[in-house]
């Protein structure tokens, strides 16, 4: 998350960088609104703090009907003060959640494009295959097999999943015990967080509020489900200071992963875009020369 005084001192840099993105900028000029209602406020609170104090040094030596006269305007001072500071706070919010947002900053090196328009090729690996025949789609080889079922997944749940079975299933689960035996031999410690994540570890990572409506609800408890172990493993240490001798920390963990992406599954057949798949993470917490 970009820190509100960095947007406050470059404005431009970041309007350009959402233009870059194609980004909506109406969020940055809400931000600007909100902030500089925000210093506004924060100033005028300021100075009438330093008045009351001001005042509450001179009322002892004030004469008695003077006295009164300054007690009161005080009382006035006083109940101002609590308006401004309820409006700062409030501010505050709505600033804060603008922060949410937006996006950081584009790396000057990635090319500017639509899409995939602007897609620069660094370097591939290999030759594409050539076939003498029309191949298969991972689909019609699944089914063909009988290790891939999507009508008895739309059946259980819904469009957007499947079953996996026989040999496919096992595929499956020798696939996701041999990375996490990889990444344990390279050095990486295995965790098996909770698949059920609570609101502020979906903010803390970023997947609130921006990705929110990709992401399945459980609305009675304020729970979300798993969208990537990335964010339960990351929120181990939330609140947490590292101290540089304990760096780096490396983490593995397998958990499903569930996103609603809505209506992507009907434009992508198979099992690339779909509500729940498995996975495998990897987290490093380093310190930023090492990153």
């Amino acid at each position: 998350m970009l820190d509100a005084r960095f947007i406050r001192e470059n404005e431009a840099v970041v309007r350009q960088s959402l233009k870059n993105r194609s980004y909506d900028e109406s969020v940055l000029d809400r931000f600007v609104e909100l902030d500089g209602r925000w210093r506004t406020l924060t100033e005028e609170g300021n100075a009438l703090r330093r008045q009351r104090n001001d005042a509450s040094e001179q009322v002892p030596k004030l004469p008695k009907d003077e006295k009164q006269a300054k007690i009161a305007e005080m009382k006035t001072t006083s109940e101002r003060i609590k308006m401004i500071e309820a409006d700062v706070k409030r501010i505050e919010g709505d600033r804060d959640d603008l922060l949410l947002n937006i996006p950081n900053m584009t790396d000057p090196s990635v090319p500017v494009g639509a899409l995939d328009e602007g897609d620069v090729f660094l370097r591939t690996w290999g030759a594409k295959r050539e076939f003498d025949f029309k191949p298969l789609s991972h689909w019609e080889i699944g089914e063909r097999l009988d290790i891939l079922d999507f009508d008895r997944g739309v059946k259980i749940t819904g469009t957007g999943f499947y079953v996996l079975k026989g040999d496919g299933a096992r595929l499956e689960r020798a696939l996701i015990n041999f990375m996490l035996d990889l990444h344990h031999d390279q050095g990486y410690r295995e965790v098996f967080p909770p698949a059920i994540i609570n609101r502020k570890s979906c903010v803390g990572t970023g997947q609130l509020p921006k990705m929110q409506d990709d992401m399945y609800w459980i609305e009675r408890d304020d729970l979300w489900l798993n969208p990537t172990a990335e964010v339960p493993v990351t929120n181990l240490y939330a609140d947490e200071i590292f101290e540089k001798k304990q760096l780096p920390v490396y983490h593995t963990a397998y958990l499903p992963s569930f996103r609603r992406e809505a209506g992507k599954h009907i434009e992508t057949k198979g099992i690339a875009r779909v509500h729940q798949f498995n996975k495998v993470e990897l987290v490093k917490f380093v310190v930023p020369e090492t990153s």
